[in-house]
Formats: C-alpha cells, sequence, structure tokens
C-alpha cells in the first residue's frame, strides 16, 4: 500500500507539471500524456507528426506536450524521432502498479459500441459505485461510454449488471481475466467508442477518475 500511494503521488505530481496554464492553452488532457508515453513506448522512435495524428491534437498542442515531457526529463528527440529515454521508461514501470496500458479486446455484449480498450486498475474497486463517474470520465475524451468491472468476492461483477459476469459473459469476461489477470479489489475499465483513440482515450481517462489524478 505504501509503494502504491508513493507511485499515485508520482502520477499526480507528473500530471499537475504538464497541466496548461492560465490563458490560451494547447488542446490536450491528462488522458493524452498518459497515452503519449504509451505511444512512444510502442512506437518508438516516431515522428512529432504521427505522434499528433496518433493522440488526435494538433501538431501545436503536441509540440507542447512533448516540450513539457523532455523538460520533466523523460524523453528524448532526436532526428529519428522521439524515444523515451531510462526515466521515461522507468515512470511507465512504477505507473504499471498503479493501472495497465489500453489494451484491445472484444467485449461487445458487454460495451456499448463496437470498439473496446481494456484497462485494468489496481485496487479501486470500493471507488467504483454505479460506474456513472468513470463512463463520464470517457464521455468527455470522446469515447461513447465505459463499462467497468470491479473484483470482488473472488469474482468479476458488472454493477447494477451481474454479480458474476465471468459465469453471464464468459468469452468476453474470460478474456480480460486471462489477458489483465485482476486481483481482489480491482477494477477492469472498458472504453468504448466508434474509433480505437477515443476509446483508448476514454479508459485512461476512466481510470485517472477512479485514482483521483488528472484534469
Amino acid at each position: 500500500m505504501e509503494e502504491f500511494s508513493k507511485v499515485l503521488k508520482q502520477l499526480n505530481d507528473f500530471l499537475d507539471s504538464i497541466k496548461p496554464g492560465v490563458g490560451p492553452s494547447p488542446k490536450f488532457t491528462a488522458s493524452h500524456a498518459v497515452m503519449c508515453l504509451y505511444i512512444i513506448a510502442e512506437k518508438q522512435p516516431i515522428g512529432r507528426k504521427k505522434l499528433s495524428a496518433e493522440l488526435g491534437i494538433g501538431e501545436g498542442s503536441a509540440r507542447s506536450l512533448l516540450a513539457r515531457l523532455k523538460s520533466l526529463g523523460l524523453l528524448d528527440i532526436s532526428k529519428k524521432g522521439l524515444m523515451l529515454n531510462k526515466q521515461g521508461e522507468e515512470f511507465l514501470k512504477r505507473l504499471s502498479l498503479l493501472m495497465s496500458p489500453p489494451k484491445r479486446v472484444s467485449a461487445e455484449r458487454i460495451a456499448i459500441s463496437r470498439i473496446s480498450t481494456a484497462i485494468l486498475v489496481r485496487g479501486v474497486a470500493e471507488k467504483v459505485g454505479n460506474g456513472m463517474r468513470v463512463r463520464d470520465a470517457a464521455v468527455s475524451q470522446g469515447a461513447s461510454g465505459a463499462t467497468t468491472l470491479i473484483f470482488m468476492g473472488g469474482k468479476l461483477q458488472i454493477p447494477g449488471v451481474s454479480q458474476d459476469a465471468e459465469t453471464d459473459f464468459p468469452e468476453e469476461v474470460g478474456s480480460l481475466v486471462e489477458e489483465l489477470k485482476p486481483r481482489e479489489g480491482d477494477a477492469i475499465i472498458l472504453g468504448t467508442a466508434e474509433r480505437w483513440r477515443d476509446a483508448e482515450l476514454g479508459a485512461i481517462a476512466g481510470a485517472l477518475s477512479l485514482l483521483g489524478v488528472g484534469w
């Protein structure tokens, strides 16, 4: 728990450090910042133009976001493109103690749109409630909505829908269990949308809302 709290503070400090200031602001959110690190880690070296297209933000906003990330010592910029440095890789490694990277999944029976992205969030099941806060956070990032599952009493549940989701939806939920390996007290967020990027950003926004960080 002490390590969890320490990493959560690091995530909160990171997001506070890159938050746009007062006045005309670049059009990116906390979800874009986290997604940016995931994209660079997966596709490095990657050019700024391609990265901005992947994130769905303008090149000017991408430039501002990358400048903030570089000032924090998380990435290197060269002629080959953008790459995480050792400090950036360590940050993502610590972040994995709180949440997993977004993973594309098939979950049409328990999601509201055809495209779904799943994120595991550690130790936040009791904060989910009816899931509306997560849904609203996902929608704010362009997602159609979000479905949240919680692992309580040794079972994955969908609040208000199923007390034993793996029995009621064996194919979809069984796959989530195999891929994400939830533990007691964890939550799984399915960001759903008509485009992968919106589903991924929505799932990240939902995860940040449960962790109590972001803007």
